[in-house]
This record gives structure tokens, C-alpha cells and sequence, in this order.
């Protein structure tokens, strides 16, 4: 992997280094190295926060000159050296409403002569606020925002802005999710705010409807 560039960031959290890098304004690189300076892996993307001396949350790069710059986030495990993407998921309910929604206002002929890919299940999502972590509870959040920039002047004027609350815990090895939008998520919060929630009552989102 090519991790030339300035480092932009070096932070050193439970004997593990980590030194961000940047490539260009989509794309970035994350060196991990122990504490002794022995290189560990290379990750493409930038740093987006630490779980513990387990895990690492890492947003991935993104190909620069793209209609749309969909966000994709992975989770590295620093003791097994490997990487897991955990964002986007299959069958998102919020994701695929969306697409729904960008779907008929979609113009072959805007497609074409913006060289744009105008896949509806492909659209732009970035990150509102930071990362929230709870350690103890091996659980984090964010909040992603959706909108239909780079599918055309119909699909942006008639397609709003979306914001969706995500929430993953680890268990036994494997990462679970909750999406929440609009009112269900309001209800959720009961009056907290995003990081009150993770910090307080992080296994509440977790919970069967109605328990």
C-alpha cells in the first residue's frame, strides 16, 4: 500500500502507534506499530477512534474524483492483525429507503453527461461528529448523513438530507447493529444526547421493542 504523504496525526494508546498520513483530500493511511516501533499492518483510510487495546475504527478511503463519496467504515483488530467492515451492511433498512427515494428522479441523460455511475444503492454519506466509544461496554456509534449530490438538480431538490444514528457492539468475535432514525431514535435518546446514551445505557439500543 502506498503510505507516503505527511503525517497529519501520531497517537500512541495501550503499547499500540498509530500515525496517520494523508495521500489526498479522500484518501489517507493508518501504520500501526507496537510500542517497540516493529510495524504491524497498513491501513487504508484515517484514524476515527480506539476501543480499548483491541480494536481500532477506521474509515476507509475513498476514490477522489467520484460522483458520490459513500462512506465505508472497518473495525481493526490489533491483536489478530486483521480488518473487519462493519459499515455500510447488507439490507439496511435506511439505506435502502433512500435508495427508494434518489430511484425515480434518476436522469440517464445527466448520468451520461456527467460521467457519473448514478447507482442508487451507491450515495453520498459522511460522518456527522466523531466517533462515540464506550470501552467497558465494547460498543460505539455515529451518526452518518445521507444526500443525493451526484445523481442530478431533480434528485437533489427532491430528495432531502437524511441523518442516521448507527450503533455496534462486539460479541464473541462478531459485531453486531442498530440503525435509528427520526422519531424511533428520539424516543431512544428519551432526552440524552448520542453520547449520554453510549456512555450511560449502551446496551439499551440492543434491547427487544417495548423492553
Amino acid at each position: 500500500m502506498d503510505c507516503l504523504g505527511s503525517a497529519l496525526n501520531i497517537r500512541e494508546y495501550r503499547d499500540t502507534i498509530y500515525v496517520d498520513t494523508h495521500y489526498n483530500p479522500s484518501a489517507g493511511c493508518v501504520i500501526v506499530l507496537s510500542s517497540r516501533l516493529a510495524f504491524k499492518a497498513a491501513l487504508s483510510g484515517w484514524l476515527l477512534g480506539l476501543m480499548g487495546a483491541e480494536y481500532a475504527i477506521v474509515q476507509r478511503s475513498e476514490i477522489h474524483f467520484m460522483s458520490v463519496h459513500p462512506m465505508h467504515i472497518g473495525v481493526f483488530d490489533v491483536k489478530r492483525n486483521q480488518s473487519t467492515e462493519v459499515y455500510p451492511y447488507k439490507d439496511d433498512p435506511q439505506r435502502r429507503q433512500f435508495s427508494r427515494l434518489i430511484k425515480p428522479h434518476i436522469s440517464g441523460k445527466w448520468c451520461v453527461e456527467h460521467n457519473a455511475q448514478c447507482d442508487p444503492e451507491n450515495f453520498n454519506t459522511v460522518l456527522r461528529g466523531n466517533v462515540i466509544v464506550n470501552e467497558a461496554a465494547k460498543v460505539f456509534a455515529f451518526e452518518a448523513q445521507f444526500d443525493a449530490a451526484g445523481f442530478g438538480e431533480a434528485a437533489e431538490k427532491q430528495v432531502p438530507p437524511r441523518t442516521v444514528a448507527y450503533i455496534f457492539r462486539e460479541r464473541a468475535g462478531r459485531w453486531e447493529h442498530r440503525e435509528f432514525h427520526g422519531q424511533p431514535f428520539q424516543r431512544l435518546l428519551g432526552g440524552m444526547s448520542l453520547k449520554e446514551l453510549i456512555g450511560k445505557k449502551p446496551d439499551l439500543p440492543f434491547r427487544p421493542a417495548g423492553k
